[in-house]
């Protein structure tokens, strides 16, 4: 990293990602937000972002990276992501997809 520091934050994301797929949210929070704001045009970031804080019952937050979720991507579907997304585990699969739909995406 200290070779290219232009990718000093770029494993956050990553990071961010498996916080939340292993059940940790609050633990999500910090890495996606450090990597948004380095990178603020990543759709999957402002997606996990959007499902940690649906998760965590912060819905003004929730919506507020739908809204940059649209902004990115505004023909978005959730139909589309869940055939899309490469999450193997169904239960998984459909955690996150809940968490999206209560956040406000369609």
């Amino acid at each position: 990293m200290r070779r290219k520091p232009f990718f000093v934050d770029g494993h956050l994301h990553s990071v961010g990602t498996a916080y939340y797929f292993a059940g940790q949210p609050e633990k999500a929070l910090a890495s996606l937000k450090q990597f948004l704001s380095r990178y603020p045009n990543i759709l999957g970031a402002h997606l996990t972002l959007a499902a940690v804080y649906s998760e965590l019952g912060k819905e003004a937050e929730a919506r507020a990276e739908v809204a940059e979720v649209l902004r990115l991507n505004p023909k978005f579907s959730l139909e589309v992501h869940k055939e899309r997304v490469p999450i193997k585990d169904p239960a998984m699969l459909e955690r996150h997809i809940a968490a999206l739909r209560k956040a406000g995406l369609k």
